[in-house]
């Protein structure tokens, strides 16, 4: 009798993975300091990119109608914050278990901030860009003064390597008061050929920075400036932000810190462009050479 053949075992039946279906994006409260342009076109950029999954509210500047407001999106299922202004950066500390990011403002270490799930948006301009443009109104340009209150360590060290890489030696003074700012500006006078000035409004006053741009423009030294309007006063050129750009920095953030315990990346992310306008009255003292790319940007406003 033949031997008898094993039979061997049946195959295993494939099974096809289960395919997991990704989690949705959290939905978004976004807390505005108060209902003034500078904060409300930067809020409604960052609520047209998001759309159905946002909902702003508003700060009214009234301690019940405010606890109102963070009450209800505390008991809310939104996740992430996005605090526009300081105002609404510091109510939404008070906010439990939410990741926050915030834009619009300026001096977040000396109002603390900073944390693994509470990170910002730069508050100036591409530092590249803004140092780039310069250089190519004012080739010869090669020391530039900025000076501030204390506590802006981040965007110093930003803006002293752009500034590096177009062959500008940056300045860096800490100051108090507004009146040491002035004396200060004065002192290093000798030292530099322009001034950079920052919105620190700790240590900048109306009455100061005219007096700054009236010395700046009578020693002959290039000012940019934060605000359009202070080209009239004498700034050579105003270096202003984009709402797009800050509208995408903080979906950007969002979108990466989506179902993670933390925020990635640093505290500050910067930004991408930087709007520019330039005087044509000091580019004339100065006797500089607007290239023509920047030529739109004369008498621009």
């Amino acid at each position: 009798m033949p031997p008898v053949k094993a039979q061997e075992p049946a195959p295993e039946p494939v099974v096809a993975p289960t395919k997991v279906a990704p989690l949705p994006p959290p939905e978004v409260a976004i807390l505005v300091s108060s209902d003034i342009p500078a904060y409300r076109e930067v809020a409604n950029a960052i609520a047209t990119r998001l759309g159905a999954r946002a909902k702003s509210w508003y700060l009214k500047g009234y301690r019940e109608l405010d606890a109102r407001t963070l009450a209800e999106i505390d008991q809310s299922s939104r996740s992430q914050v996005v605090a526009v202004g300081l105002d609404a950066a510091i109510a939404a500390k008070g906010l439990e278990g939410r990741q926050v990011i915030f834009s619009q403002v300026f001096n977040y270490s000396e109002n603390h901030l900073a944390a693994a799930n509470y990170k910002g948006v730069a508050m100036l301009p591409s530092f590249e860009k803004s140092f780039a443009i310069w250089k190519s109104i004012s080739p010869a340009l090669k020391q530039v003064a900025i000076i501030t209150g204390p506590g802006l360590e981040d965007y110093v060290r930003l803006a002293r390597a752009a500034a590096k890489a177009k062959g500008i030696t940056l300045l860096h003074r800490v100051v108090g008061s507004d009146k040491e700012l002035l004396v200060v500006s004065k002192s290093v006078a000798d030292s530099v050929q322009g001034y950079w000035i920052w919105p620190d409004n700790r240590v900048l006053s109306g009455i100061v920075l005219r007096e700054v741009l009236t010395f700046g423009a009578r020693r002959g030294k290039e000012v940019a400036v934060f605000n359009d309007d202070l080209l009239d006063l004498g700034g050579l050129l105003s270096f202003t932000t984009n709402n797009h750009d800050i509208a995408a920095k903080v979906i950007e953030r969002l979108e990466r810190a989506e179902h993670k315990t933390q925020i990635p990346g640093p505290v500050i992310v910067p930004l991408d462009e930087t709007v520019v306008h330039i005087n044509p009255v000091m580019v004339k003292r100065f006797g500089l050479i607007v290239p023509e790319q920047y030529r739109k940007y004369l008498n621009a406003r």
